[in-house]
């Protein structure tokens, strides 16, 4: 199975290829649509992982573009869980979920997403089932993910130290929209590699981090000193973080939320 990856944040690109590549899968990473598109029109894909988040251009602008080349590409689209009312349109959206539906279907897995008359879409809760994993693919996994955090944790800190020196500009008062606006996005990407890598805590305090820095300047003023205590926990957390706490954890806490959803007590 090949499998093209459009992921522009460097830490999940790479928590994600190696987590493929570990299974077996062929996989091409592209950074932006341009390269994307290249590889796409050259290369026929099983499956096209799409993070909705890249500035480029229009997401679903892109998957239109596969499908009038593939008639059946089958795309999977990531998207933030608080997403912007314009950034889908809501009948293009469901044009995509049908022809992923019918794609499902000839594989007899039809059922594999329900519809959910009034509200949307869901995957269908008989498939979200806790799979039997060895010890030692577990230890595989571990491994794999305390690796790749040595290797982000530099770029993680980089993202880090750029939004201390917004918050510091605001404390200051010479924040200016541009610098806000890069925050913002720094944060965002925080939110989703830290996520990737178990850490939700950290992704929690990056997603409030986000949330104050998208909102007004004026607003932003108001809450300068919480966000500077939410940097500060964050960057705690980040340091303490090494790739041996997360090889010898027990339990990573994204399996622990995992676990909660489908098996509530």
């Amino acid at each position: 199975m090949r499998i093209l990856l459009l992921e522009g944040d460097e830490q999940t690109a790479t928590v994600v290829c190696n987590a493929l590549e570990g299974e077996e899968y062929i996989l091409d990473r592209a950074k932006n649509w341009e390269s994307a598109w290249q590889l796409a029109k050259n290369i026929s894909y099983n499956l096209t992982i799409v993070d909705s988040c890249i500035a480029e251009t229009d997401s679903l602008g892109f998957c239109q573009q596969l499908r009038a080349k593939v008639n059946r590409a089958v795309v999977l689209l990531i998207t933030p869980s608080e997403i912007k009312g314009s950034a889908i349109q809501e009948a293009e959206l469901q044009i995509e979920i049908q022809h992923l539906k019918e794609n499902l279907k000839s594989l007899g897995a039809d059922n594999l997403v329900e519809t959910i008359y009034g509200v949307g879409y869901r995957l269908n809760p008989a498939y979200l089932q806790p799979v039997s994993v060895t010890d030692s693919r577990k230890q595989q996994m571990r491994a794999l993910v305390a690796r790749s955090w040595e290797r982000a944790k530099p770029n993680v800190l980089e993202q880090l130290s750029y939004i201390e020196k917004a918050t510091q500009a605001l404390l200051t008062n010479i924040l200016d929209e541009s610098t806000q606006k890069k925050a913002e996005q720094q944060a965002h990407k925080l939110a989703g590699s830290l996520g990737t890598f178990g850490l939700l805590q950290g992704s929690e305090l990056a997603k409030k981090i986000e949330t104050i820095l998208e909102s007004d300047l004026s607003v932003v003023h108001q809450q300068m000193h919480y966000l500077k205590k939410l940097v500060g926990d964050l960057h705690l957390l980040v340091e303490q973080t090494t790739a041996e706490s997360l090889q010898s954890a027990k339990k990573p806490e994204s399996l622990s939320l995992i676990d909660s959803q489908i098996n509530p007590s």
